[in-house]
């Protein structure tokens, strides 16, 4: 990254901001003692930023630059509360985040809206059958089933156990997904779906065997991403809100507690802490880079 201007104040920092994101020209704004920073992504845009920056200088009032005047005065309004959320998609989202959303509903919906809870707990309901998607998708018994049908590292999460549990994940999922696909990468969120599918995976499977399912590890993954790659990168505008934070790491440590035969809390932990290790690293770099 490249720093092309400074400001004693937020809202004109954020009002050239949004005029350069309209253009394409993709920037970060970064605090430090007060003073507010924009750093260009790419430093090939740099003479043309620079251009945009003298004509927003001279003419502020400019039609042109009326509707980044708009959204700077709502994101300085609302930005401070909700950091990295008010990047969060709207009814438009990114072909990954839509990907991965339509296959867990497909998944739930060959499935019979069953959990594989059910098939031990209620037998005459279900028959005591596995439906053939579940049984495709479900983790792998042993290291020879591993080898011959790899797939089945990352597919549990696909699966879920009832209506709740896709609903919670699915939320979730679309939110931070979105924001990861809008304002980092495809590459990245599909990157942190591996990587935090099986991390969260992988612990689970150690502490309670194949039985087990859900996108939540990944979407703990992908909170841990945002929490530590805004906070280390000292990107004001990236940082997780602390409601958010509080909410999240409370119903961890709450699931546990209340619910540990029912919650795949190993994956929570797995998803959370390789997401939060990426995030280090990638905001680590994005500070060095600055």
């Amino acid at each position: 990254m490249i720093e092309l201007v400074r400001f004693r104040e937020q809202l004109p920092a954020l009002f050239l901001q949004q005029v350069l994101e309209e253009q394409g020209i993709r920037c970060v704004m970064r605090e430090d003692a007060g003073v507010f920073c924009l750093l260009l992504a790419d430093p090939e845009d740099f003479q043309r930023a620079r251009q945009l920056t003298d004509e927003v200088a001279a003419s502020p009032y400019d039609a042109r630059f009326q509707s980044a005047a708009r959204r700077a005065a709502q994101r300085a309004g609302q930005g401070q509360d909700q950091g990295v959320l008010s990047a969060a998609p709207g009814q438009r989202i990114g072909p990954v985040t839509r990907t991965v959303l339509v296959a867990c509903v497909v998944v739930f919906v060959l499935g019979g809206f069953q959990s594989p809870v059910l098939f031990d707990l209620f037998p005459a309901v279900t028959g005591g059958q596995v439906p053939p998607v579940y049984q495709w998708l479900m983790a792998p018994h042993s290291l020879t089933m591993m080898v011959a049908e790899p797939w089945r590292v990352i597919t549990p999460v696909l699966i879920h156990f009832g209506l709740m549990h896709i609903v919670f994940n699915l939320l979730w999922w679309w939110i931070l997904g979105g924001i990861i696909e809008r304002s980092h990468s495809a590459t990245v969120l599909i990157l942190l779906l591996l990587v935090t599918g099986l991390a969260g995976n992988g612990a689970q499977y150690l502490v309670a065997g194949p039985g087990f399912g859900g996108l939540s590890g990944v979407v703990y993954g992908l909170f841990g991403y945002l929490w530590l790659a805004g906070w280390i990168s000292g990107d004001r505008s990236q940082r997780m809100p602390r409601a958010v934070v509080g909410w999240l790491v409370g119903w961890l440590v709450l699931s546990a507690l209340v619910f540990p035969d029912v919650i795949a809390t190993a994956a929570h932990v797995g998803g959370l802490v390789s997401g939060a290790l990426y995030g280090f690293l990638a905001g680590l770099w994005r500070r060095t880079r600055a």
